[in-house]
């Protein structure tokens, strides 16, 4: 049975096994402390049982085997892989995709309507799984900037004008919201409230400022950009947001091979 006959059309880009080793290594070493977190929160045994073992390794060991046996007996490879993501390593959601997509239910040893599910399955699970992953490196430290002579609702008398990006960002353990100067053209930027649109919580800002000289129009976008360092001290307690770690994610744009995909982001 070919899964032509019932499989949908990829719609994510499916990337080579070792991009989702490194993507997934970065993103388990930024989510582990938070995900341990909640799961002592919740109590729940059986959650706890598979943090350990994501913990311990044993997604990542299994995931290993796996690879091994991929094109020498996909029916271990396949039974490798669901272990390895049952210990929550997500690159095998990604391989057991593809390995459903390149065998067939003989030699998986499974039935024409057991390998029809499980290609069903693990097919959608990929594909949220890669939207998730843009969504959330997108989107996390993206916001609007909108502009208002007072604070508060908007109406004919205290309208919202002005429209723009800005960039919530950490480096070298500092946070900073990051705009276009052309943005704040025609602002005092002392009005500037970080407003965080999940809480309403308003995060406190030392005083903005353009890090270079640059020109009035702003033609070099090297000069087109406006900082403010977020106070992180003078932060209520419990006040949490998205940031993107630059320390992480930053790279020159010289290290962009031709192929890669380049997203953009902002508002509107």
């Amino acid at each position: 049975m070919s899964t032509q006959q019932f499989l949908p059309p990829r719609n994510y880009i499916l990337e080579e096994p070792e991009v989702y080793v490194e993507r997934y290594r970065i993103i388990d070493e930024a989510s582990l402390p938070f995900l341990t977190e909640q799961v002592e929160k919740s109590g729940n045994e059986a959650y706890r049982t598979v943090l350990l073992g994501k913990q311990a390794g044993l997604g990542i060991d299994a995931y290993g085997k796996a690879m091994r046996w991929v094109g020498r007996a996909d029916r271990l490879a396949y039974h490798d892989l669901k272990n390895a993501a049952d210990w929550l390593y997500s690159p095998a959601i990604f391989e057991l995709d593809r390995l459903l997509t390149t065998s067939n239910a003989d030699e998986l040893l499974l039935s024409d309507e057991e390998f029809e599910s499980e290609a069903l399955y693990w097919r959608e699970l990929a594909e949220k799984a890669a939207w998730t992953d843009i969504e959330s490196a997108l989107l996390t430290g993206t916001r609007p900037v909108l502009w208002q002579t007072l604070p508060g609702k908007p109406c004919m008398h205290n309208a919202r004008f002005g429209k723009g990006s800005l960039f919530v960002v950490t480096y070298k353990g500092k946070q900073f919201a990051i705009t276009a100067k052309h943005v704040v053209g025609g602002v005092d930027p002392a009005i500037f409230r970080l407003v965080l649109a999940e809480s309403k919580d308003i995060l406190p800002v030392h005083a903005g400022r353009h890090p270079l000289a640059g020109s009035e129009d702003h033609q070099d976008d090297s000069e087109d950009v406006f900082v403010w360092q977020i106070d992180v001290a003078s932060t209520a307690p419990g006040i949490e947001w998205w940031s993107w770690n630059l320390d992480g994610l930053c790279r020159k744009v010289s290290d962009i091979s031709p192929g890669q995909r380049v997203y953009a982001v902002g508002y509107p």
